[in-house]
């Protein structure tokens, strides 16, 4: 179980750190960029990190791109700031970034529109994201 539940992560994070290429292609101009805050060594990540992602397909063709901030460790973090900065919202969060959150950031104005744990519902996460995606 252990076994599945690693490579479910593993693919998890596969999937994340292809999807905002992806997601970028599918629309002209996204409106909501969604910075999704994560770790090896987060145990909310690792409890709700591959049931979140799971709702991300959901909305390759909505205009909204997710970057994944993987925290884990310094190459990690490197490569997720290379990726924000691509994005324009490198600097969004301030001094203090928290794992196992997800930003939801205007992406005209880089403003944070909402966080959102990854330990709420599914039903609350998409919500929030609706929201979002709903103010342009």
């Amino acid at each position: 179980m252990k076994l599945l539940k690693a490579i479910v992560s593993c693919l998890a994070i596969l999937v994340m750190t292809t999807l905002p290429a992806t997601t970028v292609l599918a629309q002209k101009a996204p409106t909501v960029i969604a910075i999704v805050n994560r770790a090896d060594w987060c145990g909310t990540c690792k409890a709700h990190g591959p049931r979140v992602m799971a709702l991300m397909p959901n909305y390759a063709r909505k205009p909204i791109v997710f970057a994944l901030n993987d925290l884990s460790n310094p190459t990690t973090v490197a490569a997720s700031k290379e990726r924000l900065t691509k994005l324009g919202v490198e600097n969004v969060q301030g001094p203090m970034i928290y794992t196992g959150v997800i930003l939801l950031v205007d992406a005209g104005t880089h403003q944070v529109l909402k966080t959102v744990s990854m330990a709420e519902p599914n039903a609350r996460i998409e919500a929030e994201i609706t929201q979002a995606l709903a103010r342009k």
